[in-house]
């Protein structure tokens, strides 16, 4: 459902990047600045490591300026829920 909303998304996201990380088949999808795709085989792993006890899908997950995961989102992501998903990144606690 978020591949229609997907260039709202990308600009409300901006300077953000979104990447599309399938794990079955991926569809095609339009290219649009800001959005990219990840290889399955590595979309695969980043599941597995996300969510190594097979949560269900869609997973959206945010990541850090370091490549840590620090936020999860378990519906569809949409542009009235992207400002709620980025404040519960920014108030994680800083891993040193």
């Amino acid at each position: 459902m978020e591949l229609k909303d997907l260039p709202e998304l990308a600009n409300a996201a901006s300077p953000d990047q979104i990447v599309l990380a399938w794990i079955d088949r991926s569809p095609r999808v339009k290219l649009i600045d800001g959005v990219t795709v990840m290889p399955r085989d590595q979309a695969v792993a980043l599941f597995n490591r996300i969510s190594p006890n097979g949560s269900g899908l869609p997973l959206a997950v945010l990541f850090d300026g370091e490549g840590r995961p620090c936020a999860t989102l378990q519906v569809r992501l949409r542009i009235e829920r992207l400002a709620k998903f980025r404040a519960a990144c920014s108030l994680q606690t800083p891993r040193s």
